[in-house]
């Protein structure tokens, strides 16, 4: 675990002083264990589906990121959906098995927070997606982060009046190759 001392002192100060309106330490249900990090490798195929249990957990640390961080907030969504080469810049990725996509209201992000609003929302979804990663790994899973999504993805996603924000491409991982 990474502690502030490990940080230059500078980096720190500048952290604490960029923001006052930074939410303060949350402590949330759930903890990412810590050899899930150090287990992390890079995968360029999937064998399947992760088990819908395991999607739906890893959603769920999700959104309680996302409301604890940053509560008040109209919440993002999370639509899954399974991959197609029209939707991806990155080609390879269509070939997961499942893609969640988060998307956010941007007209009311900005009416909220002005300029800043559109920003906030890439943030957020951001967290969310890695938090999804972080997690569908402790089920089994693996995943890519995306943020080549081509519009128009598909008529009924991101829903109406709603803008997809990044993608994780993810499933069980194909047996490594020596």
């Amino acid at each position: 675990m990474t502690t502030q001392a490990a940080l230059p002192l500078d980096v720190l100060a500048y952290v604490r002083s960029a923001r006052s309106s930074w939410p303060a330490p949350v402590s949330l249900p759930w903890v990412v264990d810590p050899e899930v990090l150090e287990s992390r490798r890079s995968r360029r195929s999937w064998s399947g589906p992760l088990a819908p249990v395991s999607v739906a957990a890893a959603l769920e640390a999700a959104r309680l990121l996302d409301a604890a961080l940053w509560p008040g907030e109209e919440p993002l969504g999370a639509t899954v959906v399974t991959p197609d080469e029209g939707m991806l810049m990155q080609v390879d990725l269509a070939a997961a098995p499942a893609l969640v996509l988060w998307h956010g209201d941007v007209e009311a992000a900005i009416a909220a927070h002005g300029g800043a609003g559109y920003r906030l929302l890439l943030t957020r979804g951001g967290a969310a997606a890695a938090t999804f990663l972080l997690h569908i790994q402790q089920h089994g899973g693996v995943g890519c982060l995306t943020d080549g999504l081509l519009p128009p993805l598909r008529d009924d996603v991101p829903p109406a009046g709603r803008l997809a924000l990044i993608g994780a491409a993810f499933g069980v991982p194909a047996e490594e190759e020596d």
